[in-house]
C-alpha cells in the first residue's frame, strides 16, 4: 500500500482502492497464524504420482497466485483412508494366521522337547 487518499481510503500498488476497514481487516488477518497446505507442494505431490488433482488453482499469469480448494480434498482423502483400512484388515488377518501358526509350532516344540527329555531319562 503506497498512496493515501481522502476519506480513509488507500490506493494499493495495483490500483485498487482500500478502505480503512479493509486495511485493518487485512492487518488483522495477517497477524493470525493459519495452517494449511502449500499449493505448490500439493501440485507437485499430485504430479509425482500421476494424479490430476482438481483442487489446485495454478496461477494464470505473473500477477495471480496459487490457490487451493479444500473441498476437493475430501474424495481423495476418503478413498485413501478406505484403501488404508483394507490394507490394515488384510494385515490383521495375516497377523492372526501367523499367531496361530506360531502357537502350533510352539506346541509341537514342547511335545518334541518333552519326548527328548523322556528319551534321555530312559537311556540312563
Amino acid at each position: 500500500m503506497n498512496h493515501f487518499l481522502g476519506n480513509n481510503a488507500v490506493r494499493h500498488e495495483h490500483g485498487d482502492t482500500l478502505t480503512q476497514f479493509e486495511i485493518e481487516s487485512r492487518k488483522k488477518a495477517e497477524s493470525i497464524r493459519y495452517s494449511g497446505f502449500l499449493a505448490q507442494e500439493v501440485e507437485q505431490a499430485a504430479r509425482s504420482i500421476g494424479y490430476n488433482f482438481s483442487g489446485v488453482d495454478a496461477p494464470k499469469n505473473d500477477q495471480s497466485l496459487y490457490g487451493l480448494r479444500y473441498a476437493e480434498f475430501t474424495v481423495p482423502l476418503v478413498k485413501a483412508v478406505q484403501e488404508q483400512q483394507a490394507l490394515i484388515e488384510q494385515q490383521r488377518g495375516q497377523l492372526e494366521q501367523q499367531g496361530k501358526l506360531l502357537s502350533a509350532l510352539q506346541a509341537r516344540l514342547e511335545v518334541l522337547e518333552a519326548a527328548a527329555k523322556a528319551g534321555k531319562g530312559e537311556n540312563r
